[in-house]
């Protein structure tokens, strides 16, 4: 459900020209891949440090990246607003 939902927001994304979702592909190859959670945490870095993004698009895929490993409480207040 969560990589369906990251992959629904990419999808916009990509129609649109974003740097986004090209990571967001790599991580849906990552996850898909029998959860290749190296590769996967690996992609999340890079978007994490990708200071050429958009600061929402990058929380919102850090945001669905952690849907998906289930990395911060989803209480915490890291996801609080």
């Amino acid at each position: 459900m969560a990589v369906a939902n990251l992959k629904a927001q990419a999808q916009p994304a990509a129609r649109r020209g974003d740097k986004i979702a090209p990571f967001i592909e790599l991580f849906d190859a990552a996850v898909s891949d029998d959860l290749n959670t190296a590769v996967a945490l690996t992609v999340l870095e890079d978007v994490v440090a990708a200071k050429k993004i958009n600061p929402t698009q990058r929380l919102a895929a850090i945001a669905g990246m952690d849907a998906v490993l289930g990395l911060v409480a989803r209480g915490s207040r890291v996801w609080r607003n």
